[in-house]
């Protein structure tokens, strides 16, 4: 390969390239001998092939070095145990709803091990993004990067806006080489812990909320009102992504209240009770694939002020119900019970086949 003209201009000269090229070339050649012996020494190939991934692993993958530095058993046991809180405590609760804690900071080392999937497994909720599946228009509109890092913190730190209330932060973690002299009067410190200092962060808004007024929106425009800390404000006005008709939600300000909420994975359930024509704001990201129905009755989903979700309800009392349902399931778990019956029907034809031969032998 590298004596290939547009591979070879790129590639290493000297001893360095010799090193780069030897370990895969070492591993093809063994490969070749494994397929080799398959034929006649199956048992001796089996034991080779499995050599030769760990040999690969270790050289090539840097197992060596995973396993060097790898906590204990009992150090993961702490980690992802649901009795013990991670390092820096647990998150402050707060009156209206839902509590989550932000991670704001550029590098995701300092918060090590207690990343979004650790303490989701403690009850903590997070607002942090920390999937190769995070929605990215969320992850734009809060700043952050797929693996939980904040590209601008002190942007958040010094003019938090609207984000952190929208999205029930009440517990904002900073790491302490990072941590800014100059900080907004909405954060509190409670202390450092280790490598994180901590504050608390109290939300001005519930977790869901009635306004009168909704205004039609993009999603560009949506994300920089709630970074806007003075032009802008979500209790009395709802910004809906594509809402068409939003001109009968005109009159500002509170527009009744909401009770009876219940969350469980991938549900919201809540009693709102409305004055006039509302805009209902729920602190939850949103995402393709959110459902809802007031009433039972079928009704848009629309993303709110940037980030969280937001419909449309009438006045009185009704019981809303939001469901997530991944965009793809039904059409995936079709696709899955047509192989899984295809298999079976191949299958099933072999076995026939085989009797029916056994059958016409003497």
């Amino acid at each position: 390969m590298p004596l290939l003209p547009p591979v070879a201009r790129y590639a290493v000269p000297g001893a360095e390239r010799v090193h780069a090229l030897l370990p895969p070339i070492c591993a093809a050649l063994a490969a070749v001998v494994c397929v080799a012996l398959l034929r006649t020494r199956p048992r001796l190939a089996t034991a080779a092939c499995v050599l030769l991934v760990v040999a690969d692993g270790l050289v090539s993958v840097g197992l060596g070095t995973e396993l060097a530095s790898s906590p204990t058993v009992g150090a993961i046991e702490r980690v992802y145990s649901t009795a013990s809180p991670p390092s820096w405590g647990g998150v402050a609760p707060a009156a209206g709803g839902v509590a989550r804690y932000l991670y704001l900071g550029t590098a995701i080392e300092p918060a090590w091990p207690y990343f979004p999937p650790a303490t989701g497994l403690k009850g903590l909720r997070s607002a942090n993004g920390y999937d190769p599946l995070a929605p990215s228009a969320y992850l734009d509109t809060v700043g952050m990067r797929q693996d939980g890092g904040v590209d601008h913190p002190k942007t958040l730190l010094r003019r938090p806006g609207w984000t952190l209330d929208l999205l029930r932060v009440t517990t904002v973690l900073v790491p302490r080489d990072e941590n800014p002299t100059r900080i907004s009067a909405r954060y509190t410190r409670v202390g450092p812990a280790g490598r994180i200092v901590r504050y608390r962060y109290q939300p001005r808004l519930a977790d869901a909320f009635l306004v009168g007024r909704a205004r039609d929106t993009t999603r560009t425009a949506g994300a920089a009102a709630i970074r806007d800390a003075d032009g802008f404000d979500p209790r009395r006005d709802a910004l809906l992504e594509g809402c068409t008709t939003c001109d009968g939600v005109s009159v500002p300000g509170s527009a009744g209240s909401v009770s009876g909420e219940r969350r469980t994975n991938g549900t919201i359930a809540l009693d709102v009770a409305a004055s006039r024509p509302a805009a209902l704001v729920v602190s939850e990201a949103w995402f393709p694939g959110w459902h809802a129905s007031v009433d039972g009755r079928p009704q848009r989903v629309f993303r709110a002020d940037g980030l969280a979700l937001g419909l449309l309800v009438p006045p009185g009392v009704h019981r809303v119900q939001l469901r997530y349902v991944a965009p793809g399931a039904a059409a995936g778990g079709a696709i899955s019970l047509v192989s899984v019956l295809a298999f079976a029907g191949v299958a099933g034809l072999a076995l026939v086949r085989r009797r029916r031969a056994s059958a016409r032998r003497p």
